[in-house]
């Protein structure tokens, strides 16, 4: 079954949804949350206890974060920091603070303005 069914074919709406919670996020629901938070721009708060966005998902879930202006809360979200990659025929650790910089830039245009000044925001993370 794809994962487009639940959010299409029964062509459920949201009409001002808040609050996300869902228990876990991974691959194919990562596609339906970016379309489920691109329709609803008033979300204050995502929660899992884990969420992981592929590389294909990735920007599309930092580009509709900088939609989400009212967004406060987002806990369980997993960054992958690092890959193994070659060079010169050796095996290394790459750190990939990218995602964490794309997080960030995403974030800061609600969070780090003046008119967000004084209010709390909450991000927790972890390396997956």
């Amino acid at each position: 079954m794809k994962s487009d069914y639940a959010v299409n074919d029964r062509r459920w709406t949201f009409p001002e949804p808040t609050t996300l919670l869902v228990d876990e996020l991974c691959m194919g629901a990562a596609v339906d949350v970016v379309r489920l938070l691109t329709t609803s721009p008033k979300i204050k708060w995502l929660e899992s206890s884990s969420i992981f966005f592929d590389d294909a998902q990735w920007p599309r879930f930092t580009a509709v974060l900088g939609r989400c202006p009212c967004l406060t809360t987002i806990t369980g979200l997993q960054i992958k920091m690092d890959q193994v990659g070659c060079r010169e025929g050796l095996m290394i650790k790459i750190d990939q603070f990218g995602r964490i910089s794309e997080l960030k830039s995403a974030l800061n245009s609600h969070w780090d303005t003046p008119e967000t000044k004084g209010e709390q925001h909450h991000l927790l993370a972890r390396e997956s």
